[in-house]
């Protein structure tokens, strides 16, 4: 019975041994593929990071709009007649005043001319009863005088011959078109010869000197604007930015959320009317806590940055303000002093490892 008992327990102890004997063979290859596992797994991804700080903050805001001229009319015929002189062109300028258009005055000039003879008889033949009745008048009341002077110019015709003249005269201003302010022409739609009537449009005069652009901002950046800032319109046919500012706020929210506000430019050369434009409206500057915008990485709709602390890389939901295209305003979720990763974190995960690269 005790032969049976050690017979077993030298077998166990054997075993033991054997397996031990094993272990220690395969131990090492089994640490290689354990570490090669965790490599794979959790494999180490060189960033680069940015120091964030409260910093001072460039910022504007972008818009478009069209370029348009503060005075601009269209020039409507105002009697009927034949042109008789038209200096009118496109892109022509002309001082205030200045004569762009005479219609035909001929058979005006011939009413001219009976009316003020009409007027030279009649105004002879009232006076003349005129002095019939002065010693009827003497000691007669104002009222009374005047009364009678009116019956004898009507008698004689000399009012209807008065007001005949001021229609003949009237008549002639309308048919000299002149320039109602210093402009530049557009749309000439007659020439010489041509036979317009009352309401005919003739031609667009605008003032070039003078242009601004008319552009939209989002209510949300009603506050940021003031008058008289400073903004760069550039038209999308060139790469010239035109300096202007901020004249005009209209303070109504259209039904798209949008304020409508006025740019005046304060060189105009090269620009025209109707030309398409976009435009950034400076903000003052302001210090805020503000990182490179390729830091923020978008996460099941909710905008996150990525950290690095002591070679993990820490997940941060952040809620960001103010972009200016190249850096982006943090509002919370960061503090100052914080190391941001700003490459290859599309990818990364919480609590990954991370190397920064030199």
């Amino acid at each position: 019975m005790k032969i049976c008992r050690l017979i077993n327990y030298l077998t166990l102890v054997l075993l033991f041994l054997s397996l031990a004997v094993s272990s220690c063979r395969n131990s090492p290859a089994q640490a290689s593929s354990l570490l090669l596992k965790n490599k794979i797994e959790n494999p180490v991804t060189y960033v680069k990071t940015y120091q964030c700080a409260k910093t001072e903050f460039d910022y504007s805001i972008e818009s478009s709009g069209k370029i348009q001229p503060f005075f601009i009319q269209k020039v409507m015929a105002a009697s009927n007649g034949l042109i008789d002189i038209c200096l009118a062109r496109n892109n022509l300028s002309f001082s205030k005043g200045k004569l762009i258009i005479q219609l035909d005055t001929k058979d005006l000039q011939i009413g001219l001319k009976r009316i003020e003879e009409s007027i030279f008889n009649s105004e002879t033949n009232y006076k003349s009863d005129l002095l019939s009745q002065e010693s009827l008048l003497k000691g007669k009341r104002q009222g009374v005088i005047d009364t009678v002077y009116r019956k004898l110019k009507g008698n004689n015709g000399l009012s209807s011959a008065e007001l005949d003249l001021k229609l003949v005269k009237l008549d002639l201003a309308k048919s000299t078109i002149t320039a109602p302010f210093s402009g530049t022409l557009v749309n000439v739609k007659v020439q010489k010869g041509m036979y317009v009537k009352n309401g005919d449009e003739l031609f667009t005069i605008f003032s070039q000197d003078e242009l601004y652009l008319e552009a939209k901002i989002l209510e949300t950046d009603i506050g940021l604007i003031r008058m008289g800032q400073t903004a760069y319109v550039t038209p999308i046919s060139s790469v010239t930015k035109y300096k202007a500012t901020v004249f005009e706020i209209n303070p109504m929210v259209d039904d798209h959320g949008m304020i409508s506000i006025k740019l005046k430019l304060v060189d105009t050369r090269g620009l025209i009317p109707g030309m398409n434009a976009s435009t950034n409206i400076l903000i003052p500057q302001q210090r805020v806590l503000s990182v490179p915008k390729e830091a923020i990485v978008n996460r099941s709709n909710r905008q996150v940055i990525f950290t690095y602390e002591n070679g993990l890389a820490k997940w941060n939901y952040v809620t960001v303000g103010r972009d200016n295209g190249k850096d982006i305003e943090i509002k919370e979720g960061l503090k100052s002093g914080q190391k941001v990763i700003l490459t290859n974190n599309l990818q990364l995960a919480h609590d990954a490892p991370v190397k920064e690269e030199k």
